[in-house]
């Protein structure tokens, strides 16, 4: 597993057209500042400050800033072990 804290800014246009990413493992975020947009296949979750989402990394994602001020978050990410 690999911890992170992470700072997302408000978005520009070419942030908010990226495509979503599927790899294998595990992630867990946890909003400590901010908002986010958590966009798992067809559902959208709207994360605030105390909120937090642990998803499959194998169903396509996207991690979009939403607000007016930067987001803090801290990701946990887990990949599977290479043979």
């Amino acid at each position: 597993m690999e911890p992170f804290i992470i700072t997302i800014n408000p978005p520009s246009d070419a942030t908010e057209m990226e495509k979503a990413s599927a790899h294998d493992g595990e992630e867990f975020v946890y909003v400590l500042e901010g908002e986010l947009e958590i966009q798992l296949q067809d559902e959208n979750f709207l994360l605030q400050p105390g909120d937090s989402l642990y998803y499959d990394s194998s169903v396509p994602h996207r991690v979009l800033h939403r607000g007016k001020g930067p987001a803090r978050v801290l990701a946990v990410i887990h990949l599977p072990a290479k043979a």
